[in-house]
């Protein structure tokens, strides 16, 4: 395997020492290590950057990545883990943007459901933190991930300034769809350049990925500020509702009596403003209040589910699972997410 093309020094040793970390915990195997083992090597490895193999007796799958000038990292995975795991580490400051498959975007936005693929902007703050891995999970994604040194740098090359970079990240989070960021993502994650041309190529496939974001966010905001006023104060409303009452009726027929409009105008509203049904929101709306709830409250379960409009503890779990794909009471045992305005998001 070749190493990284880049400046090297510390900048390089952080990244190395954040990531690496996590694969400890992952089982996971650099590939020749893999092979004195006995384990199958794929038949499209890499040439370059770094590869690791899920040791078979813990779960299945590779993970990949490589480091870009010391401050930029490209991740492609595909892998599930047998057994849970959880991982206590520290990380560096990063901030980037990803596309997330199967059982993955759950662990960055609650309450969200998979998505094939899924776009989902993160920041990693200079902290500590602890990420559970739930057994019988499939992850699948192709990422990148930036340093703050690296963002004026980029954003030069793109002629824009660094808040435009970093608003752009923010507004992934997993429910919009960007076909040609997604198209790059793809591309990369299935590119095998030889060892030599490797540098260029992963250099200019940082520059295209971040060229995509930002030109179809440019393209998201165009959309809903085309958007009827009128469609969007509607959604506003039915939002605020829906905080000030998460526990009540919030039925389409209800807000659509509270507001004074038509149950049909409603709904075609929130599909034009959002992309789905108002139920589909209230949904999602109750589930992350519960998760953030389950988190950060001492309240039983029974209680939180009456605070987020289930009167029936078991209608809730059954709700909350299908959702978040664990219990109740397993996802307040595992997980612990710090929130910020682009959060605070531990990718694997």
């Amino acid at each position: 395997m070749t190493s990284e093309l880049g400046r090297g020094g510390r900048g390089e040793y952080a990244i190395r020492q954040t990531f690496e970390s996590m694969l400890g915990t992952l089982h996971a195997l650099p590939v020749d290590e893999a092979h004195r083992k006995g384990v199958r090597l794929p038949r499209d490895l890499r040439a370059y950057g770094r590869s690791f193999l899920i040791d078979p007796e813990f779960g299945d799958g590779i993970y990949w990545y490589t480091i870009v000038d010391a401050d930029a990292v490209l991740v492609s995975m595909e892998l599930s883990m047998r057994e849970r795991a959880v991982h206590r580490g520290y990380s560096i400051e990063l901030v980037g943007f990803g596309s997330y498959e199967f059982d993955m975007p759950s662990y960055f936005v609650d309450g969200l459901r998979p998505r094939h693929p899924a776009l989902i902007g993160y920041r990693w703050g200079r902290q500590s933190y602890q990420q559970v891995i739930c057994e019988d999970h499939r992850f699948k994604s192709c990422s990148v991930s930036l340093r703050p040194c690296a963002l004026p740098r980029y954003a030069r090359l793109l002629g824009v300034g660094v808040p435009v970079l970093v608003d752009a990240m923010g507004m992934l989070d997993g429910s919009h769809e960007l076909p040609e960021l997604s198209r790059v993502l793809e591309e990369l994650s299935g590119a095998r350049p030889s060892a030599t041309v490797a540098p260029a190529y992963y250099r200019a496939k940082v520059v295209e990925a971040l060229t995509q974001l930002v030109d179809g966010c440019a393209r998201l905001r165009e959309g809903w500020e085309g958007l009827a006023s009128k469609e969007r104060d509607l959604c506003s409303l039915v939002e605020r509702l829906m905080r000030s009452n998460v526990a009540g009726d919030l039925s389409t027929r209800a807000l659509a009596q509270a507001l004074h409009v038509g149950e049909g105008q409603l709904i075609e509203a929130f599909k034009r403003v959002h992309g789905h049904t108002p139920q589909e929101h209230v949904r999602s709306w109750r589930m992350a209040t519960a998760a953030r709830l389950l988190r950060e409250d001492v309240r039983s379960v029974r209680e939180i589910a009456r605070l987020v409009g289930y009167s029936n503890q078991g209608a809730f779990t059954d709700a909350f699972k299908a959702r978040m794909g664990v219990t109740p009471s397993a996802y307040r045992s595992a997980r612990l997410r710090p929130q910020s305005a682009l959060r605070q998001r531990h990718p694997l």
